[in-house]
């Protein structure tokens, strides 16, 4: 296939080599489990493009390794085996054709080391948080300008 065409989604999906037998039931699982989430965020609209991030942390890896989404992809279109498994430090420790977003994984690796028991990390850019964000740093500034000086 031509260099400009392989970072399409079709391509890199015929890409993939069989996943499922590469990993243990558990990490089948919650790559199911993951992906599924991912799909619901975008039922959900709560997709926020490429600022809206979850991981995971891969069962039986001693919270060594984790699952997120490919970067790219959109979150209606990810998969158990699409899903790309990378250390803490966000590098690929599997074989894959995609790319992540190392800006989504850098706090989610801070609290995945700090908190061990938490399993899953999530954030998201709702367009209802993004307003909110947006009225209360206004109201800030309005208290701020509004206030007397000392």
């Amino acid at each position: 296939m031509p260099a400009p065409f392989r970072n399409c989604v079709s391509y890199s999906i015929r890409f993939i080599s069989p996943v499922r037998a590469k990993v243990s039931a558990e990490e089948w699982q919650a790559r199911i489990d993951l992906a599924v989430c991912y799909q619901r965020l975008a039922r959900y609209n709560m997709a926020g493009l490429t600022d809206t991030h979850t991981s995971l942390s891969v069962p039986g890896s001693d919270n060594k390794h984790f699952l997120i989404n490919p970067h790219g992809v959109l979150f209606e279109r990810v998969t158990a085996s699409s899903l790309v498994k990378i250390d803490w430090e966000g590098n690929p420790v599997m074989e894959t054709p995609y790319r992540v977003n190392p800006a989504g994984f850098i706090i989610h690796s801070a609290i995945h080391m700090a908190r061990p028991d938490a399993a899953c990390v999530m954030h998201t850019h709702t367009t209802a948080r993004k307003w909110m964000a947006e009225l209360s740093d206004y109201l800030d500034r309005t208290e701020i300008a509004l206030a007397p000086r000392a």
